[in-house]
């Protein structure tokens, strides 16, 4: 834990005064990693302007002349402030953009699991920050018991799983068992996030991940740990994205069997899709079988990560076995959480493999 929070501490410090570091650990989650310059074709350059400083108590200050920043920076986002119209999910999403690292070319849509608050994706998110891209971790439905509702013979609709996701992104009425409108839906929430990063920090250029009003999917990395892995595997399907990174997910089944989604012609090419899950998991059967639904299995086999590096032979289809830290669950241990074991210098032991998933 120490080792996480002494990096969260370097990471920020460098655009802190001196006696600020404190306020920082109490304001963002442990996170642990180092960071490493991507190739040149993976980053653009960073941008340029006075350094801001940030302020116990508040993410981000930016310069008023500017809106430059300075350091890994959390930004909470008020869902109801950014858009009137929001009346559900409505705890506080976060953003995040070092400008000290080597600019990643793409914008990480970080999606929380099941019933999670974005409050659980701020480790994770970090990290992806530290890796030099612009991050947004919303809020949106993902308080439904999917499970529940699409199991056969109750619900005779072989698309339940797709339906539901699909209004839960879109915020258009396609399932009965939830209502989702439009502010509340997953696609706004992202474009209102980047808006108002856009605003916050001009000279970052979040503007260029939209297309008017919408996400422009193509300069997007969708990502997310179980029900989020499921629902950025369904976005990838559905939107033509940069990659879409799975982590403990998908796991849309019904009666044993891959979801109907997951068969679906693809937007987004099938080499474009990796997920990573760890082989002691409850789920890990449901895992596999979606990714091989999804076309993952043609491009290679299931690649243990445990004593192998990048590339990995090639395969989209990544597994572990090491235990999980701290006497966690296994399904945990594929994001930057409590779960995922370290190394003894505080490091996360899959950033590796992270950094191969997200293109770095």
């Amino acid at each position: 834990m120490f080792g996480s929070l002494s990096f969260t501490a370097h990471l920020l410090s460098r655009a802190l005064p001196r006696g600020s570091v404190l306020a920082v650990w109490l304001l963002i989650a442990p996170c642990s990693c180092a960071t490493q310059t991507p190739p040149a074709s993976a980053v653009a350059p960073a941008p340029t302007g006075s350094a801001a400083v940030l302020t116990p108590g508040a993410a981000i200050e930016t310069t008023a002349a500017t809106g430059a920043v300075a350091g890994n920076a959390e930004i909470a986002l008020l869902p109801a402030e950014l858009d009137p119209a929001a009346d559900k999910y409505l705890a506080p999403q976060y953003a995040y953009f070092d400008a000290k690292a080597p600019r990643a070319r793409f914008l990480v849509v970080y999606l929380i699991g099941a019933n999670n608050k974005p409050e659980r994706g701020r480790t994770m998110g970090a990290w992806l920050g530290s890796m030099g891209f612009p991050v947004v971790v919303p809020g949106y439905a993902n308080d439904y018991d999917i499970r529940a509702l699409c199991m056969p013979p109750d619900t005779p609709d072989p698309d339940c799983h797709g339906k539901l996701r699909r209004e839960a992104l879109e915020g258009k009425d396609l399932s009965p068992h939830i209502a989702i409108t439009p502010a509340n839906s997953l696609e706004t929430r992202i474009v209102r996030m980047i808006e108002a990063m856009a605003k916050r920090q001009p000279t970052v250029g979040w503007e260029r991940y939209l297309a008017g009003d919408r996400p422009r999917w193509e300069s997007i990395i969708v990502s997310g740990h179980s029900h989020g892995a499921s629902t950025s595997g369904l976005i990838g399907k559905l939107r033509k994205v940069e990659r879409v990174v799975m982590l403990s997910g998908p796991f849309d089944n019904r009666a044993g069997e891959p979801a109907a989604w997951t068969k679906l012609p693809s937007a987004t090419p099938a080499d474009r899709f990796w997920g990573f899950s760890h082989t002691q998991e409850e789920q890990y059967g449901g895992h596999i079988k979606n990714w091989s639904a999804m076309g993952l299995a043609a491009l290679g086999p299931v690649v243990v990560v445990d004593d192998a590096g990048p590339p990995f032979g090639g395969s989209h289809q990544l597994v572990t076995s090491l235990p999980a830290a701290n006497g966690g669950n296994p399904h945990g241990t594929t994001s930057a959480a409590k779960a995922s074991p370290q190394l003894p210098d505080g490091r996360y032991r899959f950033e590796a493999v992270w950094r191969h998933v997200y293109g770095l």
